[in-house]
């Protein structure tokens, strides 16, 4: 008969290093998107640039600290754990330290639901703004109208679909 799969004191005290990294890298990238949107909405170009290079060293932190996460989990998988998060991981060993980890992966996960949002936000905003200067260039280039291609014509030859030449 097997008994309960055990996972030592150490894999939790490695369990709670990687929460509480990935608690300070959400944390920066909170504040970084914060002071992105401000730099966004002043248009300030060097400090948009500064920041960016700043939110890709975080993501690459991220990506590792996920990666670790992938480690522990695969871990516990392997010493019985039938389990492919780290709360169910929690639930199941009964660590005398679950409830401090528990609570740290709750907040971990709101966290993590603001970084989505904030990344979201920013996402839809400087594709906006792109948006914007497209139509701004657009317009100057033209003096000020449209493009010719937003004329009343049809992109379709009348005689044929556009993959088809029936005039042939």
């Amino acid at each position: 008969m097997q008994g309960k799969p055990i996972l030592g004191s150490d894999f939790f005290a490695r369990v709670d290093q990687l929460v509480d990294r990935l608690l300070e890298t959400t944390s920066s990238l909170l504040t970084l998107f914060d002071a992105k949107r401000q730099a966004i909405r002043i248009s300030h170009v060097s400090q948009i640039e500064r920041l960016s290079q700043i939110e890709a060293v975080l993501a690459e932190q991220l990506q590792k600290l996920w990666e670790r996460r992938e480690e522990l989990v695969a871990e516990a998988q392997n010493r019985g754990f039938r389990a492919n998060n780290l709360t169910a991981i929690l639930v199941a060993a009964r660590p005398a330290q679950m409830a401090d980890l528990l609570g740290k992966l709750a907040k971990l996960r709101t966290q993590t639901g603001e970084v989505q949002h904030a990344s979201w936000v920013q996402w839809i905003l400087t594709n906006r703004c792109a948006q914007v200067y497209t139509e701004f260039l657009d317009r100057l280039a033209n003096g000020g109208g449209s493009r010719p291609t937003y004329e009343d014509i049809s992109p379709v030859s009348e005689v044929g679909g556009a993959l088809l030449n029936a005039s042939a």
